[in-house]
C-alpha cells in the first residue's frame, strides 16, 4: 500500500513521529525525517530504517519558520520529485492553568501546533495539486476536543488542528 510512496513526517525523530516513520519504511514507503532540535535521534531513525534496506533522509526544519517550510519543501521536491504523503506530527505540549501559562508559552504552542501544520499544509498542497495526487493527515489530540485540566493552551492549539483539518479537506 505504500509501496515507493514519498512520506514527509514532521518531527519524526521521537515519539508519535518515529514509530510512524518505523512503520512506514516496514511498509516501503520513503521517509523524510524532519527534525528541529532532535539531530542525533533523527540521524539515529535514518540509520536504523536504511540498515533495514528501506530508504530514508533527514531534514531540519522549524514548521514554525515559513522560509525553513518552503526549503524543506523544495529538498522534498529535488530530491524525490514529489511528495505523496505529508504526516503533520511536529508538536509541544506545555501544561499550565489558564492564568498561568505566559504569552510566550502560548506563542510557542500555537506557532508550533498551528502555524506548523498550516504553513506545511500550504506547500504540500502546491505540490500535491500538480501532481493530482496526495494524502495529508493532520495528527491532533482527544484533548482538542474534551479539553482537559491544566492543558488550556496545548488544548486550544489541538482544537485548532481538528478545524483547520476539516476545512482544508472540504
Amino acid at each position: 500500500m505504500l509501496k515507493d510512496k514519498v512520506m514527509l513526517i514532521t518531527g519524526s525523530s521521537r515519539g508519535i513521529g518515529k514509530s510512524t516513520a518505523l512503520l512506514a519504511a516496514e511498509n516501503h514507503a520513503k521517509i523524510i525525517i524532519n527534525y528541529n532540535h532532535s539531530e542525533k535521534e533523527a540521524e539515529e531513525l535514518v540509520n536504523t530504517i536504511n540498515k533495514m534496506g528501506f530508504n530514508s533522509i533527514m531534514i531540519k526544519a522549524d514548521v514554525s519558520n515559513a522560509s525553513e517550510v518552503k526549503e524543506l519543501f523544495n529538498i522534498v521536491k529535488e530530491t524525490y520529485g514529489r511528495l505523496d504523503i505529508l504526516v503533520n506530527n511536529a508538536g509541544i505540549m506545555k501544561n499550565n492553568l489558564l492564568m498561568m501559562t505566559k504569552p510566550e508559552e502560548l506563542d510557542e504552542i500555537i506557532d508550533i501546533n498551528c502555524k506548523g501544520p498550516y504553513l506545511c499544509m500550504q506547500q504540500a498542497a502546491r505540490m500535491m495539486i500538480r501532481q493530482k495526487y496526495g494524502k495529508i493527515i493532520n495528527i491532533s489530540s482527544i484533548v482538542g476536543v474534551y479539553g482537559n485540566k491544566g492543558q488550556t493552551a496545548y488544548s486550544a492549539s489541538k482544537s485548532f488542528l481538528i478545524g483547520l483539518t476539516k476545512s482544508a479537506a472540504k
